[in-house]
């Protein structure tokens, strides 16, 4: 059986404490006099939570309609940053994020190495090499699983790292896709020679 209680208007505007109890003597009501700032602030923050300025499944389905959100970031270690990285591919609503300097080594747990993508994504790794190596490297590519990556072996260059990988969307035209990462340091002739062979075995 559900009960409904009616609280006459009066009662709010009530100086003294006035409370309204069940059967049992426990309250129910708590008149109060004025509007509670911290009350206004929880309300606020509640309707604020989950709104999107454009909401609906369209958002998350951008890679079937047949284009693909992508997005490019320098992560300098993507090893302790998951949740951020999810934040910002859920926040952007992206198909696909490259990120560089990953810092994953090829001899990395597994759980690390699939940290970085969030529920219903996969992730691509071109890793820095093993854990005995320098800090710095590895690029990684997490895209959406209706997207269909293939990692292209491109061999390995001294000047800098790459990552190919060729897309295959639902409706998209299959594309091919390069992240290349290289490290701070003068701009040499062999940088030049190799960047002019990987362009030119894809031209």
């Amino acid at each position: 059986m559900k009960y409904i209680i009616t609280v006459s208007p009066s009662l709010l505007n009530a100086v003294d404490r006035r409370l309204l109890f069940n059967a049992d003597k426990s309250p129910i009501f708590t008149p109060r006099n004025r509007r509670s700032p911290s009350a206004v602030l929880v309300a606020l923050l509640l309707l604020r939570a989950g709104v999107e300025s454009n909401p609906g499944p369209a958002a998350n389905c951008r890679s079937s309609a047949g284009y693909m959100t992508l997005l490019l970031l320098n992560v300098c270690s993507a090893v302790r940053k998951a949740a951020l990285i999810h934040d910002v591919i859920a926040e952007h609503h992206l198909d696909i994020l490259a990120m560089t300097e990953t810092w994953i080594s090829s001899d990395a747990l597994n759980a690390v190495k699939f940290d970085v993508t969030p529920s219903g994504y996969s992730v691509v790794h071109r890793h820095r090499g093993s854990s005995a190596d320098r800090r710095g490297g590895g690029i990684a590519l997490v895209h959406r699983d209706i997207i269909k990556a293939t990692s292209i072996d491109v061999g390995d260059y001294t000047e800098f790292e790459v990552l190919t990988v060729k897309l295959v969307g639902r409706k998209s035209t299959p594309m091919m896709v390069a992240c290349i990462y290289r490290p701070p340091g003068t701009v040499t002739s062999t940088l030049l020679i190799n960047y002019q062979i990987y362009l030119t075995s894809y031209s």
